[in-house]
């Protein structure tokens, strides 16, 4: 995450114990290690299980950040 500027990519995390937090996992389908990625108007635009390495996630947010700003 330190590659992006907060103004171009905000992140939450969500702890799948809590009520919150199974509720968005349970909402969207996913379990434990994934991550979603939403655009600027809260639709989800893809869905990552992993574990995935850093440099993988660094590509995918590049790409996911410059699909958005087409939009």
């Amino acid at each position: 995450m330190s590659d992006f500027d907060e103004s171009e990519l905000q992140y939450l995390v969500a702890n799948i114990k809590s009520a919150k937090g199974r509720e968005l996992a349970n909402k969207h389908q996913v379990r434990h290690v994934t991550l979603l990625l939403f655009d600027g108007n809260g639709k989800r635009q893809r869905t990552l299980a992993g574990p995935n390495s850093s440099g993988y996630l660094k590509s995918v947010f590049k790409s996911h950040l410059a699909r958005s700003s087409q939009e």
